[in-house]
């Protein structure tokens, strides 16, 4: 977030909508690690890279859709293969999932105060997102002394995410887990964790995705975090 969010101020404060676009799981090498974002308006301006050039320009055409529509979306880009060249992809070997989000949504509207306050201030601070399922762009951010603000969609994973990114800023670990919640049902939770150190004293930063398979419909809903 700290790389766009001199551009994301100033357009605001012009009244300009903006969305953001962020690495949320890759499989692979990638020119940009996973956390890295790119922010737009409909102005044509642009902040940030997700992969420095690959995939840019149709992130940024998705971005006008989703500044239009409101929805946020989750695109997935694979490897582009030498019989089908007129595929959008990479050419790296590997695969990308980016997450684009209206920064006018609701969610957004709520944690971005207090977001921009820990930037301001060096302060460490944790951001859970929905990027798949029900409650997409659903986000709960929490403080190290264990404070919160929003909510998944549910007390569930609010529960479940508050233990786990609690977790993460004491072990500053990369890797999978699993959780299952008993509900009506067993809800299975993959989790994985990425630390980059950026935001810490040191310059740290921790971001990954980890994914709920929860709901009656057994829906999918991955959650990314983000360590602003």
């Amino acid at each position: 977030m700290r790389e766009v969010f001199n551009e994301i101020e100033a357009w605001r404060k012009q009244g300009k909508s903006v969305a953001i676009a962020t690495n949320v799981k890759k499989d692979g090498s990638s020119l940009r690690p996973l956390g890295a974002k790119m922010a737009m308006t409909s102005a044509q301006e642009i902040a940030g890279s997700v992969t420095g050039g690959c995939i840019e320009g149709v992130v940024y055409e998705e971005a006008q859709a989703v500044m239009k529509s409101g929805a946020s979306k989750l695109m997935h880009f694979g490897l582009v293969h030498e019989d089908m060249p007129w595929e959008i992809g990479l050419t790296c070997g590997s695969s990308l999932d980016v997450f684009i989000e209206p920064m006018d949504s609701e969610a957004w509207r709520e944690i971005y105060p207090a977001l921009k306050t820990c930037i301001e201030k060096n302060e460490l601070a944790v951001v859970a997102t929905v990027i798949a399922g029900s409650g997409l762009g659903n986000k709960l951010m929490m403080w190290s002394d264990g404070r919160t603000l929003g909510s998944l969609g549910s007390a569930a994973l609010d529960e479940q995410a508050r233990a786990w990114l609690k977790k993460q800023m004491d072990v500053q670990e990369s890797g999978w887990t699993s959780f299952s919640v008993a509900a009506h049902h067993v809800e299975h939770v993959d989790v994985f964790r990425r630390c980059l150190r950026a935001c810490l004293a040191d310059g740290g930063d921790w971001r990954g995705a980890y994914r709920y398979s929860a709901g009656d419909a057994g829906e999918d809903a991955w959650l990314s975090y983000d360590c602003d």
